[in-house]
């Protein structure tokens, strides 16, 4: 099973369109994405890890030497819907830590 394939596994950007937008018939209607990708490239790393980030508190409280999991427990929540008036994009923060 692709984790990222999967929307409702793995997403990056989750909104729920508003009457407000130009596009009338999308109103109420939720879409969840992957969207959002860090790229590598290059020659000495070891490894790379990354997690998502949606909850401003638990960005700024994450532990530099714990898991990607233990990271993203703190930082995302799944079921929000972006944005919101503590994070203001509907797009997710994406963290990653490369080791050489």
């Amino acid at each position: 099973d692709d984790v990222v394939a999967n929307a409702e596994r793995f997403h990056t950007m989750r909104r729920k369109r508003t009457f407000f937008q130009y596009s009338l018939e999308l109103a109420g209607q939720e879409e969840m994405a992957g969207q959002d990708f860090i790229l590598g490239f290059g020659h000495g790393f070891q490894s790379l890890t990354g997690w998502r980030g949606n909850i401003p508190s638990g960005l700024a409280s994450t532990n530099p030497e714990g898991s990607a999991s233990e990271q993203e427990s703190l930082t995302w929540n799944n079921e929000l819907c972006m944005p919101t008036p503590e994070f203001s994009s509907d797009h997710a923060v994406i963290l990653a830590r490369a080791y050489q």
